[in-house]
C-alpha cells in the first residue's frame, strides 16, 4: 500500500513521517493527542510550547469563517448577531482544533524534520520496511 502525500496525511490526521500512525487517540477523547507515533516512534511534542503556531492557524481559520459568514448571513436580525456569530466562532474553533495541529506539525516536519527514536519494532514496522525497499 502506497503512503499518502503530505496533504492527505494532514487531512486524515496522520504522522508526518510515516503517514500511517494516528495523531489523535480517538473521537471520544478528541482533544487528547498521542505522545508519539505508534508506527515509527516520532514524538509529536518535540519541545515545550510547540503547538502555539497551531493556535494561530486555528484563529486565522475561525476569523476567515466568521467574516465570510458575516457577508453571507446579512439577514440575521441585529439582536441575534452577537449570539449567532459567537457560537459560530466557538464551533469553528473546536471543529478545526485537530486539523490546525495536524497542519502545524506537517508543515514544521516538512521544513525542519526531526528523527524518530530507534524502536525495537512498532506496529507498522513491516509496512515501513517494505516502503524503504
Amino acid at each position: 500500500m502506497q503512503s499518502p502525500g503530505r496533504f492527505w496525511s494532514f487531512l486524515f490526521l496522520r504522522c508526518p513521517n510515516c503517514r500511517q500512525g494516528h495523531l489523535f487517540n480517538s473521537w471520544i477523547r478528541w482533544i487528547q493527542m498521542n505522545d508519539h507515533c505508534s508506527c515509527c516512534g516520532l514524538t509529536f511534542y518535540p519541545e515545550s510550547g510547540y503547538f502555539v503556531g497551531s493556535i494561530y492557524i486555528n484563529y486565522g481559520t475561525t476569523v476567515a469563517v466568521v467574516i465570510v459568514s458575516l457577508l453571507v448571513f446579512r439577514t440575521v436580525p441585529e439582536r441575534f448577531q452577537l449570539v449567532f456569530f459567537s457560537c459560530l466562532a466557538a464551533l469553528t474553533s473546536l471543529a478545526f482544533f485537530r486539523h490546525s495541529r495536524s497542519l502545524w506539525i506537517t508543515i514544521d516536519y516538512w521544513i525542519n524534520p526531526w528523527k524518530p527514536p530507534e524502536l525495537a519494532g512498532g506496529a507498522c514496522s513491516e509496512d515501513r520496511d517494505r516502503r524503504e525497499d
